[in-house]
């Protein structure tokens, strides 16, 4: 009711003004009697924690107000503010990395805080991880502690992998890797018989990232941005969704050869986004066939957020198209002159020809990611084949849907393609390249930064302190996941990707 609201107003003022002038204690025993729980967090903060700790204020409210049923003063008490707990809490949050610090150590001196604080954190994603490790770290019971990681593992996710979240690349990337790490550390020290030195152990986790189960209850965005989806989430898809962070933090960089780069610096997109401006640039920042083959690279490691037939495969198919399009549109008179002789020519010849062709170089790129990860076929590819509508569809987009000569041309340089890449088996393809640099080598080096890099991370609501307190204190457990997520070649992108050190991300 409004005049109940004017009340609570008139007591907020009232409270303001008693401690604009140091009546400190006037204004406490004000705010205690009308509930005024917000004043009350103000008083116990604005001179730091332990200033109050020790006068008796602080451990006298949560004693009064924190875990037992406090009594309404008036109805819609309860509908119109918060308890003295998520007071305190908003409070300490107003002051920072400092505050977020106070808050997370409260219920190490105030046990009866914990429950609030973890119906708290469920609004800030960005600290309930914290709190979830440190709880896991000191859990009893193995199977209490595997829960905590799992729990701070699908916040970790769940940030990262909603591309609908205001965070750029690198703050996505950092909760992923974080993530990881938690998910591992649940898998493992559920096992009765762990033990982070075992040698045994450390070759399960390194046999492979397919090999270890995956997390369900993760929130995040499928079919492009038209919905989320709490489903199950591999490593490897996690995996596949760094590959393509990684890609857009270096698209993000100005080179010598390419100044202007393709996403604003600092701005964080989401890949679909990605895929379509490289596929729209047209080689006008970017080499035709270097964006071409990242976004090919892209469409690949995003086709499991396509799961859903028909809508999220039409998605991918169109994707494909369009890339298709893009790499064939301005050498369409070559291949129409190419697809009159193609009959004439012999094998060599006919390579010879296609050598200077966009698509063709397409096709035998795709031809190659196949070849070494055969996976790749089944999800999202670029070949052309009798059953599928990738070839009509291109023919379509420029009339040549009864070009016979065409289709037959297309064909030949697809099968030219898949011989060449055969041939070539014992190379393995270093992914898509800018300036003819490979990427995996330009991020292992800007990536190899000091740990202090982490206070630029907007995404921990700039708490880096707590961020080190709690890995400080991580268990043997975490650790040894540490251990092997720094020694595990992650198979993402269909290449062997050296993973940056996960304490330094």
């Amino acid at each position: 009711p409004p005049a109940l609201l004017a009340f609570r107003e008139a007591c907020s003022v009232a409270a303001q003004q008693l401690i604009s002038l140091d009546a400190r204690e006037q204004a406490a025993s004000l705010a205690e009697t009308f509930h005024d729980f917000a004043a009350l967090a103000h008083l116990c903060t604005s001179g730091g924690a332990s200033v109050h700790s020790s006068s008796g204020l602080l451990p006298r409210l949560i004693s009064a107000f924190v875990g037992v049923q406090v009594k309404e003063l008036y109805r819609y008490q309860s509908r119109i503010s918060h308890g003295f707990g998520h007071q305190l809490f908003q409070s300490h949050l107003e002051l920072g990395s400092k505050g977020c610090s106070e808050m997370l150590r409260l219920p190490e001196k105030y046990p009866q805080l914990a429950p609030e604080l973890k119906m708290f954190l469920q609004a800030h994603p960005r600290l309930l991880w914290i709190q979830l490790i440190d709880d896991g770290c000191h859990s009893v019971e193995p199977q209490a502690g595997s829960r905590s990681f799992e729990e701070a593992a699908r916040a970790l996710y769940g940030w990262g992998l909603r591309t609908s979240s205001s965070s750029t690349a690198s703050d996505r990337k950092a909760f992923l890797a974080l993530g990881k790490l938690c998910h591992r550390t649940a898998l493992l020290s559920d096992k009765p018989d762990f033990d982070p030195s075992c040698s045994r152990l450390r070759r399960d986790v390194r046999a492979g990232i397919d090999s270890m189960e995956g997390l369900s209850g993760v929130t995040l965005t499928m079919d492009g941005e038209t919905r989320e989806e709490t489903r199950k989430v591999t490593l490897r898809q996690v995996a596949q969704e760094q590959y393509c962070l990684r890609v857009q933090e270096e698209l993000a960089q100005p080179r010598a050869d390419y100044p202007q780069p393709i996403i604003p610096i600092g701005m964080g997109l989401s890949t679909d986004k990605v895929i379509e401006l490289l596929i729209s640039d047209g080689g006008k920042k970017i080499h035709l066939l270097d964006g071409l083959r990242t976004a090919l690279d892209l469409c690949y490691n995003t086709a499991w957020r396509y799961n859903e037939p028909p809508t999220g495969k039409c998605v991918q198919a169109e994707r494909l198209v369009r890339i298709a399009v893009a790499a064939f549109g301005p050498q369409q008179l070559m291949w129409q002159k190419m697809a009159e002789q193609c009959q004439k020519l012999n094998d060599t010849q006919l390579a010879d020809e296609l050598g200077a062709l966009v698509l063709f170089n397409l096709l035998k790129y795709e031809a190659q990611k196949t070849r070494d990860d055969p996976r790749r076929k089944t999800v999202a590819t670029l070949m052309f084949s009798d059953q599928g509508q990738l070839l009509p569809s291109l023919l379509q987009r420029f009339g040549l849907l009864e070009a016979t000569k065409m289709c037959q041309a297309l064909l030949r340089a697809q099968s030219v393609a898949k011989e060449q890449a055969e041939s070539s088996a014992e190379d393995r393809v270093p992914g898509w390249m800018i300036g003819g640099a490979p990427l995996p080598q330009q991020i292992a080096s800007r990536n190899s930064t000091s740990g202090s890099d982490i206070t630029s991370c907007s995404a921990i609501d700039g708490n880096a302190a707590v961020l080190y307190n709690a890995i400080d204190r991580l268990e043997p457990g975490l650790e040894a996941a540490l251990t092997a997520e720094n020694t595990e070649h992650i198979e993402a992108g269909e290449e062997q990707w050296e993973n940056v050190d996960m304490m330094q991300e």
